[in-house]
């Protein structure tokens, strides 16, 4: 084994173990026997409920693809790759087992964390920040270390199936909780307005702790999922350069090892900078917590700038041999592009908290206007976000630009790995906050003790200091991380045909992109009207609760919360079969029915795909979280607080915003990569 790939191997084993370690300190509270903890066994009832149904529709998933795969190939008389498909399960069924362990995590530390609002904040946030690491360090763990396995044992074409396994998986779980989170969020909302003895929020209100259980899965384990898929959809893309450029003669064995060896020690580099941040992290916690998070961030960006510069001194990368699509400029320099990426990432999240952030003047004059109805909060909401696409498309340019300048399509690779190199602190981060927020809102449900409520006000400011790493975020590397296979593309079809002629507009071409223009469309549109159907489904079986059990409106009794969560999860499952079935089926059948003419089609369709993307994924993204930024800043007591009118009118705009950011943005995020992974992989077997 060389050192190269050895390097990989230790480092995720160390994480992994450290990951471990950290979760066997974490002690299994005992339950007490008050609301709140009664409130979290209710909610890990929900979230097992949601998660046993959920990996039951993967596994059909993975099934049903794979026959069309060797049916296709059956039909066609195409090539059908074993250890792709081996691949493709491995990177399945591991994407399912991070899920479970990050499960398991949450209910093991969610009593310990609810007792402990009632002492210090410090040992709150200790916990907590553990908690998120241990998440975080196992999920890169076991990805990274199945990831180099497959390498080693299946070889390197299975890194596709690899990436199509937990691209897929990561698909299935985030957009059904997006549907489960839209349709609770806007159900708890919604039962309260249309039937007034049902209380907004409340432990009695099933829908209530469906919408606790939706953030848990969205804003976590969904989170968590997406960002990853993209950190995945970057690594398989930089192996695939490698791979195919050594493959057509344009590089010779060095100068491909070189590169593989770079993309290596950048990830390897990024698992040590999060290792770092964990104990600065709580060496800050235990003296001034107040800014830990930001501190945090800016930290990892400054190391991982720093290191990523000697490493790419250390390999002395400077090629001069290179085609002319990888050396537009004239050379070939990749610090620059990941600086661009690096910087790009920080950029994009800041740009999306001043125009979502109710700290900031956008959002408040979003709350503010709320007095003249529901209506003009939409209508501005969506006047903003609008107007700012044209911003974060300018930031995309400012990056894709200058990273192609420096070296070719291999710069923009660069520069997304540049926003990805710190994903192991954006992990912690992005579980820590919401494992905060959570611990918030069920302190606020039960009300019960005045100095856990001031404890958690104090760790919501804190978690909300980091609210910008959301979608806007997710979008910018969603996008990059596709244009990444876009290239791959061009250049595994370059060896079929002439490479300047992939650029010429012809029928095929001009048809894909409209097909990819258009299907995600249609594909968000099936989505919407499936939220509806579930939405209608949650306010059943609200009203069925409140009517059925007998004593739940005077708290003798508690909700049915295995029976709602089970419903919404197959609801969500339902309305996910026809999108995900159009989004599988129409590249396959193009690509095996026009085989190596169909290829032309395919990467259109990519293309239309990432400018949708581009376009609607940070518009709807910024309505939503504007939306719901001035919706708290109201219920926190401005322009009249939570019993105005202004806040009833909000709401209202919130439901509309609550589509867009828990579903539509991050579904159209999910969309692309997972269409883009897919054409690649069908591209290889077609070859």
């Amino acid at each position: 084994m060389n050192i190269p790939m050895l390097f990989p191997i230790l480092t995720s084993l160390i994480i992994l173990l450290f990951g471990i370690f950290l979760l066997a300190n974490l002690k299994k509270q005992s339950i007490e026997s008050n609301r709140a903890s009664e409130i979290s066994i209710l909610i890990s009832e929900g979230l097992n409920t949601f998660l046993k149904r959920m990996i039951n529709s993967i596994t059909q998933v993975i099934i049903y693809l794979i026959l069309a795969f060797v049916i296709f190939a059956i039909l066609f008389n195409k090539n059908f790759y074993a250890n792709q498909i081996l691949a493709f399960i491995a990177g399945s069924v591991l994407m399912c087992l991070c899920f479970v362990l990050s499960l398991k995590i949450i209910e093991r530390v969610l009593p310990r964390i609810l007792k402990l609002t009632k002492s210090y904040v410090e040992e709150v946030l200790l916990i907590v920040l553990d908690s998120s690491s241990a998440i975080s360090f196992i999920i890169i763990g076991i990805m990274i270390l199945g990831f180099n396995l497959c390498y080693l044992i299946l070889g390197i074409n299975s890194l596709i199936g690899y990436g199509v396994g937990i691209i897929l998986t990561s698909y299935i779980f985030r957009i059904s909780g997006g549907l489960y989170k839209s349709a609770a969020d806007i159900g708890s909302d919604l039962i309260s307005t249309i039937e007034k003895d049902i209380p907004y929020f409340d432990p009695r209100n099933p829908i209530t702790l469906l919408d606790i259980i939706g953030d848990w899965i969205s804003k976590v384990l969904g989170f968590c999922s997406d960002i990853f898929s993209s950190f995945m959809l970057t690594i398989i893309a930089s192996i695939i350069f490698s791979y195919f450029l050594l493959n057509s003669g344009y590089i010779d064995q060095s100068i491909a090892m070189k590169l593989q060896q770079l993309t290596i020690f950048i990830i390897s580099l990024g698992f040590i900078v999060s290792l770092f941040i964990y104990f600065f992290a709580k060496h800050r916690i235990k003296t001034n917590f107040h800014n830990v998070l930001l501190e945090s961030v800016y930290l990892s960006v400054i190391i991982s700038a720093i290191g990523t510069f000697f490493i790419i001194e250390l390999l002395d990368l400077k090629i001069s041999s290179l085609p002319a699509f990888l050396n537009i400029g004239g050379h070939f320099i990749l610090f620059v592009p990941y600086l661009i990426g690096l910087f790009g990432a920080v950029l994009i999240s800041y740009t999306a908290e001043i125009l979502t952030s109710a700290r900031y003047s956008i959002a408040k004059q979003t709350a503010k206007e709320t007095e003249f109805g529901a209506v003009i909060s939409i209508f501005n909401s969506l006047a903003i976000s609008f107007k700012s696409v044209f911003l974060f498309v300018a930031y995309i340019l400012i990056i894709i630009i200058p990273s192609i300048y420096c070296a070719g399509f291999y710069g923009v690779l660069f520069a997304s790995l540049g926003m990805l190199s710190v994903t192991g602190t954006i992990l912690i981060i992005n579980i820590f906050s919401p494992l905060i927020l959570n611990t918030t809102k069920i302190i606020r449900l039960v009300n019960e003790d005045n100095i856990a409520l001031k404890n958690v006000i104090k760790m919501e400011r804190l978690a909300q200091t980091t609210i910008a790493l959301g979608n806007g975020f997710l979008t910018g590397v969603s996008v990059l991380s596709s244009f990444n296979i876009f290239f791959a593309m061009l250049l595994i079809m370059g060896q079929k045909t002439n490479f300047m002629n992939l650029f010429l507009i012809d029928l095929k071409l001009l048809s894909g992109l409209i097909i990819g223009i258009a299907l995600p469309l249609v594909f968000l549109g099936l989505l919407l009207s499936g939220l509806t159907k579930i939405i209608l489904s949650v306010l059943k079986e609200g009203y069925r609760q409140f009517r059925d059990i007998p004593y739940l409106d005077q708290d003798k009794a508690r909700p049915d919360i295995i029976k709602a969560s089970d419903q919404t999860t197959q609801k969500a499952m339902n309305a996910l079969i026809l999108p995900t079935a159009l989004m599988l089926l129409v590249p396959i059948i193009i690509g095996y029915v026009f085989s190596i003419g169909g290829f032309k089609i395919l990467l259109g369709m990519l293309l239309g795909t990432i400018l949708i993307s581009l376009t609607l994924g940070f518009a709807w993204s910024l309505i939503g979280e504007g939306l719901n930024n001035a919706k708290n800043y109201i219920g926190k007591g401005h322009f009249g607080g939570s019993t105005s009118s202004n806040f009833i009118n909000i709401r209202i705009a919130d439901n509309f915003g609550d589509a867009f950011k828990d579903l539509l943005s991050p579904s159209l995020n999910l969309f692309v990569k997972t269409f883009a992974i897919l054409n690649i992989l069908i591209i290889v077997f077609l070859i």
